[in-house]
């Protein structure tokens, strides 16, 4: 075997920088002109290399053995990377580098959608680990490691590294050992310095390897056994790690410096938090046990003696033994030592076992003769070749190395050019020639020269390369001994099943040193590679008798100047090149390729004489299994439309080992393939092997025939198709490795598809498709296949396509062509699938998505002027939604703050002199700056969720504009004339910078610096509200803890930004009572400060936010505690600001209290642990209502303060609503009715109108589940004797009248406001229209009642609060909807003109603004994309948000604090249902039907047996989607109700995965047009391939009739095909036709595929009876049949057409015979057609065929062409009618002539004759032929 010689090696980074140091003094001569110029020599010392394989980024995988090398190269403080002698990149740092090297990181990557819109944004998710590739630099105090994608980090190193080694997955450093560590690092632990760390992330600290006992294996699951230590020995040097993946074994071994003798380590990462258990500093080298490790070390193995004279790092690799078991090979270059170590995987470890001992001058593996296992190529300088190469076997094969030294002109010519250009500039020759002498060394083109020198060393192997490391040069060589035709090495592998493998061995060796061997090899092995494998192989058979084989068969070859030319050298070089070789021209004929071959096969011989003789014949007795197993090849081959190019190549090698066994049968079988009597053979016997009738091989196997059964009688199809795998157990080898072939690619595709039709016959159409996922199969791969193979398959996906199982995985989904589920499957968008099978890839972008890509985007910085807050960058399901009107664009129109403001004054009257200052203006002006400083109120509703934030930029705030323009005057007038500021701007501008921080989705990963780049240098409002935005959506989770307490320690001390803290962060940590949060918030709480310490000046606040707070933090959680404190707080002393300010919160406070309690202990009742003990329920009672009290604490130090009765007007509010939240949706009568509604009118006068609001609304908030939504309910709670006085007809004047009015608008107000909360989000219109009337009523009232007394005007001021709460309660329950009778209603709140010389200073107040605002805002919740919902934890913040105590002026948090407003956020839910199209990625309008539980109408009743039950009735609805849905509890299902889409249903209750705010995605089903017009199939489908189609072959360019009918044919199987989505079934049709057309140039496998497609559709009920899995597919028997890929009718024409052609009438046959018994070649018949003509000749050869004689001459049948067209036929005729073989019929011919012989012996009665017996006999033997076809078999046996 010949070594291929590449070129004399030099790194490229040596000649980059020798060109760069020629380059800079070159330029220096240029510049300075001076005569003497002073050259830098190249130090090389610090030079050092290491080549990689190539690597492809955009699969993120190793590439081919073929391709170029990657090399780092270093050279001091330099890293040059380059791949294939080009630059990629070059890194230069600071200091020296101590060495670089490729390491595989595993990254969590972040996906993102593909279509660019907020659900996207809003969605991240991960798609697993993927392991990339990243360049690492070690230098002397850090490392720097750089991925692929750009990303770079900086690692700081522990100490001096020694080396690096890559693993697996991250790298392990080993530091520099000292001789001698000084005592200061280890005096503070016992524990002996690690030696050994690693890195598995760059992200993660640089952990010591610690060794253990034991590590074991248990699936995926790795442990560890035993007590651990880290790897402290300072002795053990590293002198190799495994890094080869996931296909590797695990191994480190070390070398010791003292002992010489190697170890071996199995390392595996582990990382688990037990092993966790104290954080060290890792850089300060304090290593104790405790310490977090993830690489842990075990050991397998020591070296018994040391092969290694001296301490030196020796090579290690690791090789593969013959069957692919890996092999751990050390080589000592001192000692020449050579060990092979066989490395046993176990389930529970690896076992060492030596294997080879030799001596060697040099050892490296390489890629030569197998793509994935390395062979070894040894060095022996004294031995006769100074090359071997071992392939996983004890022998070894002898290398030839041959090379010439030739300069490369190209170089001399570049350096002789700029050596003229520097003599041109300088006269002096010295000076040049110093100059020149600097230039890269010539480079050289190696062959054709003996090598003297010595081969020192092996080094820088890359697959099939590797470096000769000789006396003075550096020598790269190729060792590429694998085939390139894939027949060759399919059929290699095929032997190895065939032979022992000591045979196999030997074979293999001969065939490499034949084929890559030297001249006379070359001069024998002139063709093909598929030509020399024939003759290599024959060459291994000895044929008796050959000296007496006619010489007349052999052709002797021209010489011809292409024989000569390939003869010469030049030849073997030609002969590696794989471009040049496909232009070789064929040397054999092809009748006579056999004949030529074994000649060739006798040369080969006699060159090898003496090997052939030591093999005494001994492959002829293998000869029936190498048969067999290049037979099962040939049937693989037939599963590849790909592969039949091979398929006539391999027939004669068949061919004529069949005729050396003398298997007639076979030799019968595969001429019905390759043609009759086509083919010259030698006609010699090497083993006459008879096999018996019940062999598995006694008939030839055949694939097609297999599967014929398995579709026309399955019962038959039972026994699996043979594999190589059988042979050695059937033949019984002797000493056969069975696992030869790793991985056991060799006839893959037969036993997939076998798996397949097994599953098929078995269970049915459905349980293939998870079969062809299961074996890796894909719609490609399926392509691949013969159409009527592939038939079946393509008719289970398409009757699995429409109604596809819901536990499917995702590829099986994308198999049958229903990307929408896989997505829905997958969790994440999966984008565009990719045309080469079922990966997911996302969709590639079209040009104008790359162009808009490159063009800059302004920054929101850069824009400000566009920014007014109320932008929705998810426009696309807001203009789905709304995008028929401008009710969306008007809402935003109404809610921006930013903008100037006009005031217009159409009615004044200009001629008489009026000022701006005037009080009208003022108040006019007044009035606009509250409704304006109201609207970031609305907006943060409006723009909830829609905005996605740049991570380098801070996020803008709009900011309120303060400037009012007043016309016509056209004059600014500033807010501070009119309002009081900067008091009235502090919460609206809170509130504007809460709007711009709930517009970031909860989703959106935020990082702590983010915030802080966000964080101005003097705190503001707007940005306190900014923080208290990120909380409620959770971002404040990223905020570090020194973060917050910086905002804290801020000077001056910012109030609001403190309350934006304490309620930002619990609503960040919500429930889940963070010890950390809670420090936070209880400096804050006086009430939490221990007994008798000091009183901090807290703003009230600021505590009455952080009881909130608190509340926050421990919802849900019964804290017993935190319930005492709040209980306490309920009736707190007053709270008044620290700056003398006569205002008191304590009512704001109490309120506060009274809602954390709620919070606390939300929805308990008396479960509550609290309420036990505490007695909440009687303490509430006591605070709604009052009554004298014990001694109640005010705080937990504060014992002193003693009250005597309770101030119910504080405390009532409070405890109202923490009784009510206490007992939420417990429907607990008994608490509700201690909730005092005045039964008299007596006790009407003793509570406030407004608290009758509040009890309503906690009394049906306990009893939920009684609310209705009708009229009826809400006047129920109406007392009699309110009812009765307001009755219209009483004319009684009543004293109070307008008491009893307040106290009734207040109950129906708080009932309504219960039926919102119930129905919120819901959209209900039972429920709106009650709402909307009560609303009306309010309205109404408004309108037409005029205040002329102080008691009417109290009433007024009851009618707009209640106005407040009705337009709050509408506005919830269409929340997200964009209702238009809402909204009509809110904006003409909004916009009303309010009348100026009314007294009420309610009517233009600053919290009824906000509460129009909020209303606006909760009609488009999130811009549609939102909406409510009624969870606990919803009701609860919604009733803090909305609670109806609206402040009068914008500085009012006397009775609410305003921060609470916000608290809306706790209900808001994802509910938007979108439906995509998976093509194009856009959202679209789909009819959707939904059914759901209708929980809102259910009805209870008693039982028989006393207990009460519920009954909800399921209800069902079609909507339109994008559309809001009803919450995940109630939906039962949702299914796509359009013929447009295909199917889906979604069962909630078993994808409950689905359930919140998933996205469904339908796939589009072009199935509704008709129409078979060509422009508008152009239309219709934007497929490439099919516009194409239509293009090419479906519009008729005045052709011929042919072409006429193939383009009318192709056009309407176009239209049927795209009517019906089965575009697949064009290439089937297309296949098919072109058979029809072509019956003459029919081949074997059409022939079968043809008889597979109609076969299948014969069957095909009783396929579909057997995959019937209920009921339903039993009555749809029929529609599944009409449904089917090809039509009947096609099917029909298919089968008459067949039918016709090789249909030969009995009557015809036999007086064809009877004519002329002599079959003289003139025959005159009435009719000589050429039809009858060649009837009548086929007849003869037919006849022939059965009988077994010779078939006639060319002259009796018309002429050698029309012979050839008739033997042509016969083949296809035998295969149509499925025709047994010979031997068969020779049998069958001998029991006919007994079995007439017999029945001559007998009577024969009833006109039955001894033929019809005889037929009826073979009818039985034969079922599938028809009666003329077993007449003719008859007539022929007699």
């Amino acid at each position: 075997m010949e070594v291929r010689v590449l070129a004399k090696f030099i790194p490229f980074g040596e000649q980059s920088i020798r060109q760069e140091t020629f380059r800079k003094t070159q330029e220096q001569y240029r510049v300075t002109k001076s005569e003497s110029i002073k050259i830098n020599s190249i130090d090389r010392t610090n030079f050092s290399y290491k080549l990689y394989g190539g690597f492809s980024q955009t699969t993120n995988e190793s590439t081919n053995s073929e391709d170029v090398d990657e090399e780092l190269f270093i050279a001091n403080n330099e890293v040059i990377w380059s791949r294939g002698n080009v630059l990629l990149k070059s890194f230069k740092f600071e200091e020296p580098v101590v060495q670089a090297l490729f390491v595989w990181f595993n990254v969590t990557k972040a996906q993102r959608n593909s279509y660019g819109n907020q659900a996207d944004l809003n969605t991240k998710n991960t798609n697993g680990i993927e392991r990339q590739r990243a360049l690492f630099v070690v230098l002397e105090n850090l490392a720097k490691v750089y991925f692929l994608d750009g990303q770079h980090f900086l690692i700081r190193l522990p100490s001096l590294v020694r080396r690096a080694w890559a693993m697996n997955v991250g790298v392990i450093l080993q530091r520099v050992v000292e001789d001698k560590i000084p005592s200061s690092m280890t005096k503070f632990s016992p524990w002996p310095l690690p030696t050994l760390y690693s890195l598995l992330d760059p992200l993660e600290e640089i952990k010591p390897v610690s060794i253990v006992n034991e590590i074991t294996h248990n699936g995926p699951n790795i442990s560890i056994k035993g007590m651990t230590r880290p790897f402290s020995d300072v002795d053990d040097i590293v002198v190799y790690v495994n890094d080869c993946g996931q296909e590797g074994s695990p191994i480190l071994v070390t070398l010791n410096r003292i002992t010489l003798r190697h170890s071996i380590y199995k390392y595996a990462v582990i990382k688990e938090d037990n092993l966790k258990t104290k954080s060290v500093d890792i850089f300060d080298l304090k290593i104790g046990p405790d310490v977090s490790v993830d690489t842990f070390l075990e050991l397998i193995w020591t070296e018994p003696i040391a092969q290694t004279a001296k301490f030196e790092e020796t090579s290690v690799f690791i090789a593969h033994d013959l069957d692919g078991h890996e092999i751990l090979c050390i080589f000592a270059s001192s000692t020449k030592n050579f060990v092979a170590l066989d490395i046993l995987v176990y389930p529970h470890g690896f076992k060492v076992c030596p294997k080879l001992i030799l001596k060697v001058d040099a050892a490296a593996p390489v890629l030569a003769t197998r793509s994935r296992n390395y062979d070894i190529l040894f060095a022996r300088n004294e031995s006769f070749s100074a090359l071997e190469l071992w392939i996983g076997y004890d022998k070894y094969i002898p290398l030839n190395l041959n090379y010439e030294i030739i300069k490369t002109e190209s170089q001399l010519g570049n350096y002789g050019e700029e050596r003229k250009d520097l003599q041109t500039n300088n006269d002096d020759p010295k000076c040049s020639q110093a100059i020149f002498s600097q230039r890269l060394p010539q480079q050289y083109l190696v062959a054709n020269q003996f090598i003297s020198d010595k081969i020192w060393e092996l080094r820088d192997w890359v697959h099939n390369r590797v470096n000769l490391v000789l006396k003075n040069d550096i020598i790269r060589i190729s060792l590429n001994f694998i085939p390139n035709s894939k027949l060759v090495r399919t059929c290699l592998e095929a032997l190895s099943f065939a032979l022992p493998t000591t045979l196999y061995f030997d074979f293999k060796a001969q065939y490499f040193l034949s084929q890559y061997g030297n001249k006379e090899c070359r001069d024998i092995l002139i063709g093909s590679e598929w030509e020399n494998f024939i003759i290599i192989l024959l060459s291994f058979f000895r044929l008796e008798g050959q000296d007496a084989i006619d010489q007349a068969f052999f052709r002797e070859f021209d010489k011809s100047d292409w024989n000569f030319l390939s003869s010469t050298f030049k030849h073997s070089r030609f002969n590696f090149n794989n471009h040049f070789r496909c232009i070789q021209p064929s040397t054999i004929v092809e009748n006579d390729i056999m004949i030529n071959s074994f000649k060739n096969s006798r040369n080969l011989c006699e060159a090898f004489y003496a090997y052939y003789c030591q093999l005494e014949n001994k492959y002829s007795a293998f000869l029936p299994s190498i048969l067999i197993s290049l037979h099962l090849v040939y049937q693989d081959l037939k599963l590849n439309y790909t592969s039949h190019q091979y398929i006539n190549e391999l027939i004669p090698l068949l061919m004529q080992l069949a005729k050396f066994l003398k298997w007639d049968n076979y030799v019968d079988y595969y001429k019905r393939s390759y043609g009759m009597n086509q083919l010259k053979l030698i006609e010699g016997v090497i083993m006459e092997s008879a096999l018996n009738h019940d062999h598995a091989f006694f008939s030839p196997p055949d694939i097609n025939q297999w599967i014929l059964k398995c579709i026309r009688k399955p019962m038959e199809a039972k026994e699996p198709f043979p594999t190589p795998l059988d042979i050695g157990q059937i033949f019984s080898i002797p000493e056969l490795n069975e696992n030869l072939v790793h991985d056991f690619d060799c006839c893959q595709r037969t036993r997939q598809v076998c798996a397949i039709y097994h599953k098929l016959i078995n269970e049915g159409e459905k349980s293939i498709i998870l079969e062809i996922v299961n074996i890796g199969y894909t719609i490609n791969d399926i392509d691949a296949l013969p159409c009527g193979i592939a038939l079946p398959l393509r008719e289970a996906i398409r009757k699995c396509r429409e109604n596809p199982p819901n536990d499917w995985p995702g590829e099986a989904y994308i198999l049958v062509g229903r990307e929408d589920l896989a997505e829905l499957t997958f969790g994440m968008p999966i984008g565009y699938i990719h045309a080469r099978g079922n990966r997911m890839e996302m969709k590639p972008k079209t040009i104008a998505q790359i162009v808009e890509s490159t063009i800059p985007t302004i920054s929101p910085q850069d824009q400000h002027e566009e920014i007014n807050g109320t932008e929705i960058s998810n426009h696309e399901i807001t203009d789905l939604r709304f995008g028929n009107d401008k009710r969306l664009l008007e809402v935003q129109k109404l809610l921006q703050s930013c903008n100037t403001i006009k005031v217009d004054f159409p009615t004044l009257d200009l001629s008489v002199q009026n000022d701006e200052n005037s009080p009208q203006i003022l108040e006019r002006v007044q009035i606009q700056c509250l409704k304006n400083f109201s609207h970031p109120v609305g907006r943060a509703v409006l723009t909830y969720g829609t905005v996605t934030p740049i991570a380098t930029e801070p996020f803008p705030i709009p900011g309120l504009s303060q400037a009012i323009k007043v016309l016509p005057f056209n004059t600014l007038i500033q807010a501070d004339r009119a309002l009081r500021l900067p008091e009235s701007a502090e919460w609206p501008e809170f509130h504007d910078g809460a709007a711009s921080g709930l517009r970031i989705p909860s989703t959106i990963d935020i990082e702590g610096s983010w915030i802080s780049l966000n964080k101005p240098k003097e705190l503001t409002n707007s940005h306190a509200g900014f923080l208290l935005g990120l909380g409620l959506n959770g971002h404040l989770k990223s905020m570090a803890t020194w973060q917050a307490v910086e905002y804290l320690m801020k000077t001056p001390k910012h109030d609001i930004t403190t309350i934006a803290l304490v309620l930002g962060l619990p609503a960040s940590y919500i429930g889940t009572m963070n010890a950390e949060i809670m420090k936070f918030i209880a400096v804050h709480v006086t009430a939490m400060f221990p007994p008798k310490s000091t009183s901090l000046n807290v703003s009230p606040l600021i505590q009455t936010a952080s009881v909130l707070g608190c509340g926050l933090l421990y919802m849900g959680t019964c804290d017993r505690y935190m319930s005492q404190v709040m209980l306490s707080e309920i009736s707190t002393k007053a709270l008044k600001m620290s700056d003398s300010s006569e205002t008191d919160f304590t009512e704001g406070y109490s309120l506060a209290a009274g809602f954390a309690l709620g919070f606390i202990n939300l929805g308990q009742g008396d479960s509550a642990r609290a309420s036990v003990d505490l007695d909440l329920l009687k303490e509430l009672r006591l605070y709604i209502s009052g009554d004298k009290c014990t001694i109640k604490k005010l705080s937990a130090h504060d014992t002193s303060a003693r009250i005597d009765n309770i101030n119910i007007n504080i405390t009532s509010p409070g405890a109202t609503i923490a009784l009510g939240l206490l007992y939420l949706k417990t429907n607990n009568v008994n608490v509700a009715n201690k909730i005092p509604i005045p039964e008299t009118e007596f006790f009407l006068d003793y509570v406030r109108p407004d608290f009758l609001l509040i009890r309503t609304l906690a009394k049906n908030l306990i009893l939920w589940d009684n609310i209705q939504s009708t009229k009826e309910w809400v006047e129920s709670h109406v007392p009699q004797y309110i009812t009765s006085k307001l009755t219209p007809n009483s004319d009684i004047n009543y004293d109070n009248l307008e008491s009893i009015r307040r106290s009734y608008y207040y109950i129906l107000s708080g009932a309504c406001f219960s039926m919102a909360l119930k129905y919120a989000g819901s959209d209900d219109k039972k429920a709106l229209k009650c709402l909307l009337s009560y609303l009306d009523l309010f309205i109404g009232l408004e309108n037409t009642r005029r205040a002329s007394t102080f008691d009417e005007n109290i009433t007024m001021s009851a009618i707009k609060s209640c106005l407040n709460v009705l337009s709050m309660s509408v506005s919830i329950v269409a929340a997200g909807s964009g209702n238009l009778e809402v909204l009509r209603r809110i904006r003409k709140l909004h916009r009303q003109e309010v009348d100026t010389s009314s007294s009420s200073t309610i009517s233009h107040s600053y919290g009824t603004h906000m509460v129009t605002s909020m209303s606006l805002g909760f009609l488009f919740l999130g811009g549609g994309n939102f909406t409510l919902s009624t969870s606990n934890k919803a009701i609860a913040g919604l009733v803090c948000a909305l609670f109806p105590r609206y402040p009068i002026e914008p500085y009012d948090n006397r009775a609410h604090l305003q921060a609470f407003r916000h608290l809306w956020v706790l209900a808001v839910e994802p509910r938007c249902l979108v439906l995509r199209d998976i093509e194009t990625r856009d959202a679209c309008h789909i009819p959707v039907k939904l059914v759901f539980k209708d929980y809102y109408n259910a009805v209870k009743v008693i039982r028989d047996d006393g207990r009460e039950e519920v009954l909800v009735d399921s209800k069902s609805k079609l909507i339109v989607a994008p559309c809001l849905l009803p919450e995940s509890g109630f939906i039962q299902t949702i299914e796509i109700d359009s013929p447009r889409y295909w199917p889906m249903r979604l069962e909630f209750g078993k994808n409950l995965e689905f359930d919140h705010g998933k996205s469904l995605v339908g796939t589009k089903n072009q199935t509704t047009f008709r129409r078979q017009n060509l422009d508008f199939i152009r239309i219709f489908s934007s497929d490439p391939q099919v516009q194409a189609f239509t293009r090419y072959l479906c519009e008729d360019f005045n052709a011929n009739d042919d072409e006429q009918a193939l383009s009318a044919f192709c056009t309407g199987i176009l239209s049927e095909c795209l009517n019906e989505d089965k575009v697949e079934a064009i290439q089937i049709y297309q296949k098919l036709y072109q058979i029809q057309q072509d019956m003459e140039g029919i081949n074997e496998m059409d022939l079968w595929n043809v008889m597979l497609v109609l076969e299948y559709y014969e069957n095909i009920p009783e396929i579909i009876h057997r995959s019937e899995d209920n009921e339903e597919d039993q009555k749809n028997k029929g529609r599944l049949t009409d449904k089917m890929l090809i039509k009947k009718e096609f099917i029909a024409s298919l089968r008459f057409i067949m039918e016709r052609y090789f249909e030969i009438p009995f009557d015809v046959f036999v007086s064809f015979l009877a004519e002329n018994s002599s079959l003289s070649s003139t025959v005159n018949v009435e009719n000589n057609t050429n039809t009858s003509r060649a009837q009548r000749y086929f007849s003869k050869i037919l006849h022939s065929y059965f009988t077994d004689t010779e078939f006639p001459s060319a002259e009796q049948l018309g002429g050698e062409e029309s012979k050839k067209r008739l033997l042509q036929y016969l083949a296809k005729w035998l295969i149509y009618y499925e025709i047994p073989d010979k031997h068969i019929l020779l049998n069958s011919i001998k029991y006919v002539r007994e079995l007439k012989e017999k029945l001559s012996l007998e009577i024969m009665q009833g006109g039955i004759t001894k033929d019809d017996v005889v037929l009826q006999i073979l009818s039985t033997f034969w079922p599938n032929l028809s009666i003329n076809t077993l007449k003719i078999i008859q007539y022929c046996l007699n």
